[in-house]
């Protein structure tokens, strides 16, 4: 067997090639996937970029060297979706966008515990947010380990082809906006159930948030040759990203204490308190969703804020377009669709922007 001299090693090797990015990145890689073995994952696919990281789907087996015990808690299912998160970035509070740093307030081991507690601890009603199974961590990064999605698309880009289908005459305006109904029902039952009954607040809903199983376009061809495109009734809504959630304390009627975070206002109650949230920097791409209130306050009602994004949401699914650009928000532009919003006159935007065939009549009196 021959064996090369080190001197012509050391000549085959460039210190340079050992430093380069896509070197370093695939030690790391490498050295990820060897942790994720141990504890029972093999990767498959990047679904995603987070802020801090990246959602990744995995396969799970019953084996791990190395078990958390809490794993036992959920069974494991045979794929999984693993987001990690950097632990530098996350110590810092920072997102890297196009070379520049942004504060956020995303928080992965929050995020799990609210997870662990909104779907293992207690059961949704309708299933309809992501499901917890593990949280572990290595030297560099977390990992919170959750149900796989197995969905069609985004509720963002079911609402862009459902609006092109009726663009194009092949989708019904009524029977789509029944579809829509039923999503947003399962949307607002979610969202009561986590304010009323485990005193959460979302705080990031936006339709990138929402995943859609069962969201099949049936398309059929009619007797004159042109085709006409039905949606599933089947249709269900899967909320994910908890990353900037929040659980709220519940006052019981003997305290008499507030906590620190509790800040009484002019005409509200104790009730009202027991949400209030000083939280910021909750997005960098959804803008749009947050409510006057977080703009403009200190402190907000974490309810309203939610419920600002849902009349968003609403509002996108119905139109098919936001109801204003970011920028109308800070400007407040008379005759924008936010200063419409703030001033009670929607029904006139609609009217003047030609976009009220979308909404019916009866919906203003709500």
């Amino acid at each position: 067997m021959n064996i090369s001299p080190l001197s012509s090693i050391e000549e085959s090797l460039d210190i340079n090639d050992l430093l380069s990015p896509e070197f370093l990145l695939q030690l790391s890689q490498d050295e990820e996937g060897t942790f994720l073995n141990q504890h029972g994952y093999k990767k498959i696919r990047k679904i995603a970029d987070t802020l801090q990281g990246d959602i990744w789907e995995c396969e799970s087996s019953n084996s791990s060297s190395n078990p958390s015990p809490s794993r036992s808690l959920c069974p494991s299912p045979t794929r999984v979706a693993i987001k990690r998160t950097d632990k530098c970035l996350y110590e810092e509070k920072i997102t890297i966008q196009d070379d520049t740093n942004f504060i956020v307030s995303e928080n992965i081991i929050k995020e799990s515990i609210i997870l662990k507690h909104l779907t293992y601890d207690n059961q949704p009603i309708g299933d309809s947010i992501v499901k917890y199974i593990d949280f572990i961590e290595s030297d560099t990064d977390y990992y919170l380990i959750q149900e796989y999605i197995d969905y069609e698309c985004t509720l963002s880009e079911f609402v862009h082809r459902s609006h092109e289908y009726i663009k194009h005459g092949q989708l019904n305006l009524t029977k789509y906006q029944k579809i829509i109904k039923f999503i947003f029902w399962q949307l607002s039952v979610a969202t009561q159930w986590m304010h009323h009954d485990m005193k959460c607040c979302h705080l990031d809903l936006c339709l990138e948030n929402i995943l859609l199983i069962n969201a099949d376009f049936i398309e059929s061809k009619n007797e004159d040759g042109s085709t006409s495109v039905n949606i599933n009734h089947e249709i269900s809504i899967k909320l994910v990203d908890f990353g900037n959630s929040e659980l709220f304390r519940t006052k019981s009627t003997n305290d008499k204490s507030k906590s620190d975070s509790m800040v009484s206002f002019r005409g509200s109650n104790d009730n009202d308190n027991q949400f209030l949230c000083s939280k910021q920097h909750l997005s960098i791409n959804n803008e749009g969703y947050l409510s006057p209130n977080y703009n403009h306050d200190n402190f907000y009602d974490a309810r309203k804020s939610d419920s600002w994004s849902l009349g968003v949401i609403l509002y996108y699914m119905l139109i098919g377009e936001y109801p204003y650009n970011t920028e109308d928000m800070f400007i407040n532009k008379k005759g924008s669709g936010y200063w419409a919003l703030q001033k009670g006159q929607l029904q006139t935007y609609l009217k003047m922007n030609g976009l009220l065939k979308f909404v019916k009549p009866v919906s203003f009196s709500l």
